[in-house]
Order: structure tokens, then C-alpha cells, then sequence
């Protein structure tokens, strides 16, 4: 029989649509232990776009790509600047230790099926991450 790991590594990963910024978390499990988190990072960067108008009005964002002779390049990345997602994901690393995957991924889905925009608009004012609107306005 072969001998059960001491640890199981698992990641997941989400590009932001707002500021481009590719977050990927990655936990180590406990699988003796019904696969609770024992640790959680995260790392954010951003893809590097460049402006491409084929039609001289229209313009696109392109991923600026590697290049090396005979294969397709992959996406350039720079570490992301967005203050927001590192709050976020920082909160989120705090929060995982201790928890199964299952319960993890119960309490913080913020897109899909189990995250309603009250849900999303909470999580942002709690983390006071709102857009400051104007008094004037």
C-alpha cells in the first residue's frame, strides 16, 4: 500500500476584469486530517497588455507575449500594484487556516452561484474598499 502524504498542495487562480491582475492562492492540506487548511498564500501580478487597433478606430488590449524561436510565447506578467486585490487576498490567507477545503469554499465564492451582489458589496464596504463618492454629488 502506498504511504498517504503529509501534505496536498492545491491552488486556484482568478483574473480580475477591472485592473488585469492574475491572483492565484495556493493552500497545503492536511488529507489525514479531512483536508484542513494548514496554510494559505497568494500571489497577484499583471498581465502586460499593449493597445492594438486593426481598423485604425477600434482598439484592442493584447497580451504582450514572450517570444522564443518555434513555441507560442506566454502572457508577459509585472507584479500587480492593485491595492484591492492584495487586501482581499490578504484577508482571505487569514481567514483559510483551520478550515476544510469544503468549508472554505462555502464561506468566500464571491462570483457564481453562492455570491448574490449584496454578498460582493458587504465583503468590499467590511474591507472598506467602496469607491469614495464625491459629497457634492
Amino acid at each position: 500500500a502506498k504511504a498517504q502524504k503529509e501534505s496536498v498542495r492545491t491552488w486556484g487562480q482568478h483574473c480580475s476584469p477591472n485592473c488585469a491582475c492574475v491572483l492565484r492562492f495556493e493552500t497545503t492540506l492536511d488529507p489525514k486530517n479531512h483536508n484542513i487548511i494548514l496554510s494559505a498564500s497568494y500571489d497577484a501580478k499583471k498581465v502586460v497588455v499593449m493597445t492594438k487597433s486593426n481598423d485604425g478606430e477600434s482598439a484592442n488590449l493584447t497580451p504582450v507575449l514572450t517570444q522564443k524561436s518555434g513555441t507560442v510565447g506566454k502572457p508577459m506578467l509585472k507584479q500587480c500594484q492593485c491595492s484591492t486585490i492584495h487586501k482581499l487576498a490578504k484577508t482571505v490567507t487569514e481567514v483559510l487556516p483551520g478550515l476544510t477545503l469544503n468549508q472554505a469554499k462555502n464561506q468566500m465564492e464571491f462570483a457564481g452561484n453562492r455570491s448574490s451582489p449584496a454578498f460582493r458589496y458587504t465583503v468590499l464596504s467590511k474591507n472598506d474598499l467602496l469607491p469614495k463618492q464625491n459629497v457634492d454629488d
